[in-house]
């Protein structure tokens, strides 16, 4: 919901896609830049703490955003900073707030744990856009706002009741080779960085449908603001039944079903942007949502049950980085590639380097020794 309201505060006080693109370039950068600072807070800090103090700070922007937007002061720079600071906010927490959630279940529940955490996510893509629209066209551009400052109350609320708490790391190493150590560590083992390359690869080149599509909802199906409603809402319900068949069907995970969902996006991401009409195109989009988010998390999965704990944070951090960040620096090259030879084109090429990819990891040795993970 703040997304979308966010972008339609742009559009109406600049009427400029450059300074739409500008903010949305802004929520990524931090996460990217943050990776694995965040993670090295996460680790010197209580990961508990950081994620209430970081919720708790994140009302702050809210708050002022939602006056500015209700008194008509609000700016396009003020937009800037507000993109930043919740971007950083958020870069800073992920890493800590991810990995608080394998001290909150048994071992054997992880998987339909995560699962049932990214339905919560997942299904506010579906229900957000929607309310938003409801509540802009219903009783004004401020009423988003308001709603989002009191979802960061409740949820805060929400923080203050867990009573497990994540064991802390005691740090005797500065800050920055902590930065060095988890780089070396993932990069080193072949594990991690097998499922890192993957998750990236899958972020970066299986979720061009995402950036192109106003592109395609305009030029290429000809079905305006309704197609793009619904090119943006398919694949969030496709992700919403990804995670529940994950939670309530899988009983173990290894990488050859990661390998299989990741194959599987690629296929039908080229089978969405083949068609030619978006009737065709709407049931490839929901199981490129479906099978992408079961690759992901997958590959969250299997890291949590991988990496070292006084690396795990470190580790997530980085994943982090591959997940949010990957898709939006994607979208410059699809950008200059529709620009130049059409959207169609820009989302095959994606889906076909994607497959490319993915076969000599194929022949990945990372996981051969390692045993599935099984779910209850």
């Amino acid at each position: 919901m703040q997304i979308t309201a966010t972008g339609w505060l742009v559009l109406e006080i600049s009427n400029s896609p450059r300074s739409l693109g500008i903010t949305v370039a802004l929520q990524g950068l931090p996460v990217l830049v943050f990776a694995l600072v965040g993670g090295v807070f996460a680790d010197r800090l209580d990961r508990y703490r950081l994620v209430v103090g970081a919720q708790a700070s994140l009302v702050v922007p809210d708050v002022l955003l939602a006056i500015l937007v209700a008194t008509h002061q609000v700016r396009v720079e003020h937009l800037y900073v507000y993109s930043l600071v919740t971007g950083f906010l958020s870069s800073v927490s992920n890493p800590a707030r991810r990995s608080l959630l394998p001290h909150l279940v048994r071992r054997d529940q992880l998987l339909s744990a995560m699962a049932l955490d990214s339905t919560l996510w997942n299904g506010a893509a579906i229900v957000g856009p929607s309310l938003a629209g409801l509540l802009i066209a219903s009783w004004g551009l401020e009423w988003p706002f308001y709603v989002n400052v009191a979802s960061d109350v409740l949820a805060l609320a929400f923080l203050l009741l867990i009573r497990d708490r994540a064991p802390k790391i005691v740090q005797t190493t500065s800050a920055w080779k902590n930065v060095g150590e988890g780089l070396q560590y993932a990069w080193n083992t072949a594990s991690v960085r097998w499922l890192l390359l993957v998750t990236a690869a899958v972020a970066f080149l299986g979720r061009s449908y995402f950036p192109l599509a106003p592109v395609f909802a305009r030029d290429v199906f000809h079905a305006g603001a309704e197609g793009l409603g619904l090119i943006s809402t398919v694949p969030a319900v496709g992700t919403v039944a990804g995670s529940v068949a994950l939670a309530f069907f899988a009983t173990s995970v290894n990488r050859n079903w990661l390998l299989f969902a990741a194959t599987v996006t690629a296929f039908v991401l080229a089978g969405y942007a083949l068609s030619p009409v978006l009737l065709m195109a709407l049931p490839f989009l929901f199981v490129v949502g479906a099978s992408g988010f079961a690759a992901q998390t997958m590959a969250s999965t299997l890291l949590q049950q991988t990496v070292a704990e006084s690396m795990r944070v470190r580790v997530m951090s980085l994943f982090a980085a591959c997940t949010l960040a990957a898709w939006r620096l994607a979208a410059l090259p699809y950008g200059l590639m529709a620009q130049q030879w059409g959207a169609p084109v820009a989302a095959t090429s994606g889906a076909v380097l994607l497959f490319l990819v993915l076969v000599p990891s194929m022949r990945s040795v990372g996981f051969r020794q390692r045993p599935a993970i099984a779910s209850a």
